[in-house]
């Protein structure tokens, strides 16, 4: 057989694999990651899963735990990231990592689904927050209401969506070095401008009489009128439910955990990363940040304000529908109720346009490179791993990635009902893809034992266990009882026929592409079942 090329290397039919550079740069520090990795949670965007869902449809739900506990797993998703990340610094992530340590054929449908597939609706659900926390009240707050409101019309959301899908393919293509400036001197500041003057204000307003504020913000509701609500749908107070907590905090486990999102396709972009103790520590600490700075305090805070028995009877007369308002009941409207000016909705609405951008955003940025990563494997076309060399990024990737993503939110615009599904669809794939990375950092000792044997991470243990193996193992297990849930209760939305129809179609389409191009590249006398057996994670 003559030499072919496969993933831009050259190949005999009996020769070894090699593969070339990949043509990006190691330009983030270990500190742009951990920025990087508040806007991969979302940062305040996480707060549209903290309330009302949980409160309204499961009695004895715990917001406060339901946050502690999504942390708690991101601390063994951080472990376990920081282990297999540092073992294997290269562009592709969870691609990268359940190939070697599992198999290609997981380690190829599994990132398909979730992350090229279904990563498709982050753009989308980024830019609703862009509009709908961010735009709009500050176009009202500034007079312009009906520019406001046309906003939230369907051709409006649109637009917007265009908007910032083009604003995120335009920032990538311009390569990390412009992104990094960006993040440092304008995303991070909003972001810090918007959550302080929540904090600010939640402060400010205790001890004031609640009750007026909020009949103040409405035309002819009060909190006793919610009250009455609540009782018609069926409200009681009750006590604690470890069970209905846990249920929901799979769901934010698509977020909080993700702090580590650099792991997930960049750091062959990263200085340093293949220091397993700073890399950790660049997941841990903004996961700790969102988790309880950004979501825990402000929500504690709002608490001791409303008061918790209303919130959950808020929350139970507006999602069976007993109360009818016109906006969403989340922290941005509350901060609003306690204080009307203007400016405050300004600085605040800021907060939320950087925060839901950088969710939209972050998705581009690691969903290229993990088709880059596939392509550089020989698993898709190689143009996909093609790289500027005045920009160092993978334009051609992020190119048809995005112009997908404007087909996908052409069509979630005219159908939102349908869209919110997919949202949670895609979040529990986010989750369920961490918890397969990790099965394989759990069995990394035993699976891929060569490249096991130089990883920073080999050298820790509890007792005679690898260190990895029982973060890995926990992780995959607390991922795994998330995952079941999520697609047997109710409540969460997830068996919906169409959903789990959407969930089968992306996993069937992932699977004819896979046998339909490694059986047009075998006819070639190339065999691409090779390329993780013999090609270098590094």
């Amino acid at each position: 057989m003559s030499a072919t090329d496969i993933g831009g290397s050259k190949v005999g039919a009996h020769a070894t694999f090699t593969r070339t550079a990949s043509g990006l740069i190691r330009e983030m520090s270990l500190i742009d990651a951990a920025l990087f990795g508040i806007f991969s949670t979302g940062g305040l965007y996480a707060f549209l899963y903290v309330y009302p869902y949980g409160q309204g449809l499961s009695p004895g739900f715990s917001t406060t735990w339901f946050i502690l506990l999504a942390l708690a797993f991101g601390v063994l998703v951080y472990v376990t990231y920081a282990g297999v990340g540092s073992a294997m610094p290269r562009a592709g992530g969870d691609y990268l990592y359940e190939t070697r340590t599992l198999h290609r054929v997981v380690g190829f449908l599994v990132p398909w689904t979730c992350q090229i597939v279904f990563w498709l609706v982050f753009p989308i659900t980024g830019a609703y927050v862009v509009n709908t926390l961010g735009v709009a009240p500050l176009l009202s707050a500034v007079g312009a209401d009906g520019a406001a409101s046309w906003c939230l019309t369907e051709t409006g959301n649109f637009v917007i969506t265009f908007v910032v899908i083009a604003l995120c393919w335009g920032l990538n293509v311009a390569g990390m070095r412009f992104y990094r400036r960006l993040q440092k001197w304008v995303m991070v500041p909003l972001l810090a401008i918007g959550t302080l003057t929540i904090i600010i204000v939640l402060i400010s307003g205790f001890g004031d009489d609640f009750a007026t504020s909020f009949a103040a913000f409405h035309d002819d509701l009060t909190v006793s009128a919610v009250k009455s609500a609540a009782t018609e749908a069926g409200y009681q107070k009750v006590g604690f439910s470890f069970g209905n907590t846990l249920l929901w905090v799979g769901i934010l486990a698509g977020f909080i955990p993700y702090s580590m999102f650099s792991a997930q396709g960049l750091l062959g972009e990263v200085k340093e990363a293949s220091n397993f103790r700073r890399l950790f520590l660049a997941f841990l600490i903004p996961g700790a940040v969102v988790g309880l700075i950004m979501l825990l305090l402000p929500w504690l805070l709002l608490q001791g304000v409303a008061g918790k028995d209303f919130l959950n009877e808020f929350a139970v007369a507006y999602m069976n529908g007993t109360v009818t308002i016109d906006y969403f009941p989340n922290i941005n409207t509350f901060v609003q109720m306690l204080n009307p000016n203007p400016a405050v909705a300004i600085l605040v609405s800021l907060g939320f346009i950087s925060g839901g951008f950088g969710i939209a955003n972050v998705v581009f940025m690691t969903a290229s490179r993990v088709m880059m990563a596939m392509s550089l494997d020989g698993l898709l076309p190689q143009w996909f791993s093609d790289v500027s060399k005045r920009f160092f990024a993978p334009v051609k990737s992020l190119t048809v990635w995005s112009v997908v993503a404007v087909g996908v939110a052409a069509w979630f615009s005219y159908q939102p009902d349908f869209a919110l599904s997919i949202l949670a669809a895609g979040a529990i794939t986010s989750v369920a893809v961490v918890g397969v990375t990790c099965l394989g950092a759990g069995l990394f000792p035993y699976t891929a034992p060569d490249i096991y044997a130089s990883a920073p991470i080999a050298k820790y243990r509890l007792g005679k266990v690898h260190l990895i193996t029982v973060f890995g193992l926990l992780a995959f297990a607390f991922d795994a009882v998330m995952v079941y849930l999520a697609l047997t209760v109710p409540e969460l939305g997830l068996t919906d026929p169409l959903i789990r129809i959407a969930l089968g179609v992306a996993f069937g389409i992932g699977v004819v592409f896979y046998v339909g191009y490694g059986l047009y590249r075998r006819s070639r006398g190339i065999d691409v079942s090779l390329t993780t057996k013999e090609v270098p994670p590094e």
